[in-house]
């Protein structure tokens, strides 16, 4: 009995080092960035300052020019959301939920507005001050009203 559960072992361990368990994964289709509105003040940040403003862990509001804070979001998950999640705030898709969920129920702050393209979110963050998004960098276009604060 002993040989038997050796040799399962020892054939166990050997299809283990032979065999690759690299899973791929789709990588973003271009650099990730955040974004705001060009007339937002803010030049550049962080991204621990990225994930305080858009959390709103310490503002609700953006200092500078006195306006809310909007955090946007997409409707759907994709490689971009999910390197912003994984880089930037650091919480899975569940756990961003949950966040904002108790948010808008202890502090009656409205979640992340979601859209479905980076078209409209550039569109939205273009007339919206207080808006702070994430696209990809191939997603901007010439003469467009954003400007990338963070690069990941």
């Amino acid at each position: 009995m002993k040989n038997i559960l050796k040799s399962y072992l020892l054939l166990l361990l050997v299809f283990l080092a032979t065999t690759s368990f690299i899973i791929p994964t789709a990588k973003p289709t271009g650099e990730v960035v955040v974004i705001l509105n060009s007339s937002n003040p803010v030049v550049a940040m962080t991204a621990s300052q990225v994930k305080l403003t858009y959390l709103r862990k310490i503002n609700k509001r953006w200092k500078e020019i006195n306006k809310n804070i909007v955090p946007i979001d997409r409707k759907s998950d994709n490689e971009i959301r999910k390197s912003f999640l994984k880089d930037v705030l650091q919480m899975s898709s569940d756990e961003m939920s949950r966040y904002f969920t108790e948010r808008e129920y202890q502090n009656a702050e409205a979640p992340p507005v979601k859209f479905s393209t980076e078209e409209e979110i550039i569109d939205y963050v273009e007339n919206n001050i207080g808006a702070i998004a994430f696209v990809s960098k191939s997603s901007i276009k010439s003469g467009s009203k954003v400007k990338i604060v963070l690069s990941l």
